[in-house]
């Protein structure tokens, strides 16, 4: 049930929540029938991520009541809820690996992607798009595609993943073929889709990998396939410069032209929250609370720039507790490539290299601020949780 889980969150993530509902549901009963096991340390960690944040959110109430029910799910109920349905059933897991449930994932998301594309260019009937009710829009606007589906998030972790799997797994290269193929378009793909969070840890997948090998995990070997990965993404970054849709010019229009929309709002909001945070630089405004610059009048705090706006809604005690929590998940689970067996280890090096990008991406969106989005961290513990009952960490 975990893995069908994982698998609606990555494919359809913000849809099918009732589904979803059901599903954790079931996995509550299951765990209830079961003696599950939750080390100390992690449960330890999740009340204190849960605390800290029930501090902040507290404070922010105090400014204004509805930030409480509009971020109470996020802040309080969802950790919840993956401790007792995510964190507490892996760790009967005879073993630990969602390795297929990602490659799946993967698959669906890029066949989907594909159906949409094709039926915007009028080679498949529009009806098709619409194959799983997945929401899409794909459009042009003065000359520039534009182009989202809510799996895109997924691939910010699956695509490194994946790249990081082609280098370093000892499978046969008959089982790589189709893999290849997969990824080389792929990133094809997100050059069309334009987003350039995408793009940044594409290029980044192989860089993170060899740093972690360098100097810390020397345990999995790079191969060839590292050189392989490299060609491709230059022969897709060659695509990407020559596409007939100009993703190329997409992507660089905002950087070329300093009075662009997108430009203008990330820098008012960057100097709103930095001038915010000095006013209040310890504990912050509290969670919800809008700097001078406002970017949403739906859904109070919400800005594009998250970790700044962590920085501005939580103080320098705040951010703090919040990078460390993350960067304490990120250690254990290097301490466990190291000690683990080689096979296992490519899995948490996957892992790893997935983990660090959507950080990284999370900079420019708050990708981890919804269910589907807190699933990355919460499985990292799960994984950790998995190892430190059998006394491996």
């Amino acid at each position: 049930m975990i893995n069908i889980l994982l698998f609606f969150i990555l494919f359809v993530p913000t849809q099918y929540q009732y589904v979803k509902l059901v599903i954790l549901l079931l996995i509550a009963i299951d765990v209830h029938r079961k003696k599950v096991y939750i080390n100390n340390r992690i449960f330890f960690w999740v009340i204190f991520f849960m605390g800290s944040n029930a501090f902040f959110l507290f404070k922010g109430c105090l400014i204004n009541e509805l930030i409480f029910y509009q971020n109470y799910k996020i802040y309080l109920v969802w950790p919840v809820l993956y401790l007792f349905c995510v964190i507490a059933p892996v760790s009967v897991f005879h073993k630990i690996n969602f390795h297929s449930v990602f490659i799946v994932s993967f698959y669906f998301i890029f066949f989907s992607i594909v159906m949409i594309f094709l039926s915007f260019l009028g080679i498949l009937p529009d009806r098709v798009s619409h194959i799983f009710f997945i929401k899409s829009n794909v459009e042009t606007t003065l000359g520039f595609l534009n182009f989202f589906i809510p799996s895109i998030t997924s691939l910010l972790f699956l695509i490194p993943y994946l790249i990081t799997w082609l280098i370093i797994s000892n499978e046969k290269f008959s089982k790589k073929i189709i893999p290849y193929i997969l990824i080389f378009f792929a990133l094809v793909i997100s050059v069309f889709i334009g987003r350039r969070a995408l793009l940044l840890v594409i290029v980044m997948a192989p860089m993170i990998l060899f740093l972690l090998h360098r100097f810390i995990i020397k345990q999995v070997q790079i191969n060839s396939n590292y050189y392989k990965i490299c060609t491709i993404i230059i022969i897709a970054a060659l695509f990407f410069y020559y596409n007939p849709y100009k993703a190329q010019s997409r992507i660089t229009y905002y950087q070329q032209n300093e009075t662009s929309l997108l430009g203008q709002v990330r820098s008012q909001q960057l100097k709103a929250l930095i001038h915010g945070w000095q006013e209040k630089p310890v504990l912050g405004a509290g969670i919800g609370v809008n700097a001078s610059y406002i970017a949403s009048h739906h859904f109070l705090g919400a800005y594009e720039l998250s970790y700044v706006a962590r920085l501005f809604q939580t103080g320098i005690v705040g951010f703090f507790i919040f990078i460390y929590m993350l960067y304490w998940i990120l250690e254990k689970l290097v301490l466990i490539a190291k000690k683990t067996t080689k096979k296992k280890s490519v899995f948490i090096v996957c892992y790893i290299v997935g983990y660090i990008s959507i950080l990284i991406a999370n900079a420019t969106n708050p990708y981890l601020m919804s269910f589907d989005g807190l699933w990355v961290i919460f499985l990292g513990l799960a994984i950790v949780n998995w190892h430190m009952v059998r006394g491996i960490v």
